[in-house]
């Protein structure tokens, strides 16, 4: 299994890695423990410490109504074995909002079957703002162009110039 704490990983990654918005998790399959790091403890409103806990804790603050696309990509990755991804809100301890962006892989554990998934955690909530943002603008855009189409064009409702 790989370490949590990225040791190895080299000082510009590690920098990098804990100044941004990402922190790193890991769930072994064999003994069900999810463990994850600082940085990613912070990300969820919690004490920014490593920790383990059980794999179903790591599902807690997903919001109700992402809960289950966020489980039926994990199943799906866990009984194919393939790639994780999953974007979703979570409401933390404090009632304060996020949406994040999970991936993960899977990596062969001691024995050589790949019994641990290990992945990454991304704070995507400013990206959602601003998809938001932009999406109210076009919507805007588009009542106004649609306003203005009557005085733009002096054309009747077959195309004809009235």
């Amino acid at each position: 299994a790989l370490p949590i704490s990225g040791e190895g990983l080299g000082q510009p990654i590690e920098d990098a890695h804990s100044s941004a918005p990402t922190g790193r998790w890991q769930a072994d399959l064999r003994t069900g423990l999810s463990t994850r790091d600082a940085n990613l403890g912070r990300l969820l409103g919690l004490d920014a410490v490593e920790s383990a806990q059980p794999i179903e804790d790591r599902f807690h603050l997903v919001h109700h109504d992402d809960m289950p696309a966020v489980i039926a990509a994990w199943r799906r990755a866990v009984n194919t074995k393939a790639i994780y991804e999953a974007e979703f809100r979570i409401i933390r301890q404090d009632g304060s909002k996020a949406w994040l962006r999970e991936i993960g892989g899977f990596v062969a554990g001691r024995d050589g079957d790949p019994d641990v998934i290990t992945g990454f955690t991304q704070d995507i909530t400013d990206q959602k703002a601003a998809e938001d943002e932009r999406r109210e603008r076009q919507d805007g855009f588009r009542t106004m162009a649609y306003d203005v189409q009557p005085l733009a064009c002096p054309c009747g409702k077959t195309g004809n110039v009235t």
